[in-house]
């Protein structure tokens, strides 16, 4: 996922921003996991300081850490 984060993000340094999300099933789609499991693990990571959630846009705050907790 960071790498389709990579190519639809816009921004400079060390934060992106996601300004165009598909749907949340096709998220999931991508990641290869229900909606549901998409939608807690993106939370998770919020509220872990990598990423900041709003409607429609999704920032990566900590590219770095953010692929190292994806695996």
């Amino acid at each position: 996922m960071t790498r389709e984060a990579e190519r639809a993000a816009s921004g400079s340094g060390s934060r992106w921003a996601v300004t165009y999300l598909p749907p949340p099933a096709d998220v999931a789609a991508l990641a290869g996991t229900s909606r549901e499991t998409c939608t807690k693990v993106l939370r998770d990571y919020a509220d872990h300081g990598l990423l900041r959630l709003a409607r429609g846009r999704i920032t990566v705050l900590d590219p770095e850490r953010l692929k190292d907790a994806a695996g």
